[in-house]
């Protein structure tokens, strides 16, 4: 089971980088006391979560990138599962009703909202 603790994900994974707050929150694209806030508590939307999941994925961090993707996935409403069968269809260019399941699209229409 993937652990939901996001707060301490986030500042495990400040920690790991060793990183200053700053530095990631540009990174993710906010605002230094926004990423205090997600570290005190307050919930990340989707974007944030996915910019998380990037980041740690990008940079070497496996497990915070998958416990970023999990809050990610059910912040829209999806299975990681789900998401991460739409994610390949969204990066391979693919149409929102080329997808086999007829719940799909809307997954995706969700999911690239979330990201934009």
């Amino acid at each position: 089971m993937i652990p939901t603790d996001i707060p301490a994900a986030i500042r495990a994974l400040r920690d790991a980088l060793g990183w200053s707050r700053d530095r990631l929150a540009t990174r993710i694209g906010v605002r230094p006391a926004m990423l205090a806030a997600y570290e005190r508590g307050a919930r990340p939307g989707a974007r944030e979560l996915y910019q998380l999941s990037l980041a740690a994925a990008e940079l070497g961090h496996g497990f915070f990138a998958a416990v970023f993707h999990f809050a990610f996935a059910q912040s829209v409403g999806m299975t990681p599962e789900n998401f991460t069968v739409i994610a390949g269809a969204i990066a391979a260019g693919c149409e929102d009703d080329a997808l086999e399941s007829p719940t799909r699209p809307r997954l995706v229409r969700r999911a690239r909202k979330a990201v934009q």
